[in-house]
């Protein structure tokens, strides 16, 4: 959520959480202007979401397309 209110320029964001076959799922996605694939975008703030989700074995996705906004889930086993 930090990264969406300090990078996104979102007007949206979507909180889901659910607990589904012994397995918690969030996704975090909005409407932003979404995540460049070129420069420097994919820096520290999303390598430390990666490393986070690593230490907890959860497994996390990224889905992000320029001016259409960014989705995250991450799925951890309980």
């Amino acid at each position: 959520l930090t990264n969406v209110v300090q990078h996104a320029q979102a007007t949206r964001v979507d909180v889901i959480l659910d607990v589904e076959d012994d397995t918690l799922k969030l996704i975090i996605q909005d409407n932003g202007k979404g995540i460049s694939h070129t420069g420097n975008s994919y820096g520290n703030g999303l390598a430390n979401i990666r490393t986070r989700a690593d230490t907890i074995n959860a497994r996390i996705e990224l889905n992000s397309e320029e001016n259409t906004g960014t989705r995250w889930r991450l799925e951890l086993d309980l």
